[in-house]
């Protein structure tokens, strides 16, 4: 299961398949688990990489804001 979570992230599924995974997270314990372990991590590393670089760090803010 941890190679779907990452293909998730990494956005190599399609929308079919995050349709499918999406709700699978709430009704798997286990999953759930993995899932927001590797949530934190991506969220991590980005935090990181924005700290590293202030233009990145701009451009993925504003990605963000448009998608909320």
């Amino acid at each position: 299961m941890i190679n779907i979570i990452n293909k998730y992230f990494s956005g190599e599924l399609t929308s079919e398949e995050i349709n499918l995974f999406l709700p699978e997270i709430s009704r798997n314990k286990n999953l759930k688990k993995e899932f927001i372990k590797t949530q934190q991590l991506v969220a991590y590393i980005d935090l990181l990489s924005m700290k590293r670089d202030e233009e990145k760090a701009r451009e993925r803010l504003l990605q963000f804001m448009q998608k909320v």
